[in-house]
């Protein structure tokens, strides 16, 4: 399952607000500028998923996205990335967004076939914060790998 596939249902399932779509985009950027450059693969695949997330009147999330990348390297460089992920986490409020927030950003750091110990350490930062038990881990997990 693809982004094509994945953010629908999230959509629909869902029904996030602007601001819980702000937060999975923000979660993505984090996990994104971890390692400190955005590859080309992950920023097709985060343009993938922002086209599957467009759905408000037309309005595009270019704008918010090139923000969200901007804050994301700030928090990175001044290592705040508890913080960035504990805001993110109050503004998803729910625990299955988190979940989604957690897998959408394992996917597309993921994505590139190579997962340094930077994207890591975010990626277990997510987990830790938004408190996903070990079997939702360990089920996201395998979904994750049936999809790359």
């Amino acid at each position: 399952m693809s982004y094509t596939d994945r953010i629908p249902s999230i959509l629909n399932e869902y029904d996030p607000t602007q601001q819980q779509v702000e937060a999975l985009i923000d979660a993505m950027t984090l996990a994104m500028v971890s390692e400190g450059e955005v590859p080309d693969k992950e920023r097709r695949e985060l343009e993938e998923a922002l086209d599957q997330l467009d759905r408000q009147d037309g309005a595009r999330l270019e704008r918010y996205v090139e923000s969200s990348l901007e804050a994301s390297r700030e928090v990175i460089e001044s290592n705040t990335v508890r913080e960035r992920v504990a805001s993110v986490s109050d503004q998803l409020d729910d625990d299955r967004l988190r979940e989604e927030a957690y897998f959408l950003g394992a996917r597309i750091t993921a994505i590139d076939a190579e997962v340094v110990s930077d994207e890591t350490d975010v990626l277990t930062t997510f987990v830790d914060v938004f408190e996903i038990p070990r079997d939702r881990l360990k089920l996201l997990t395998r979904k994750l790998r049936t999809q790359l």
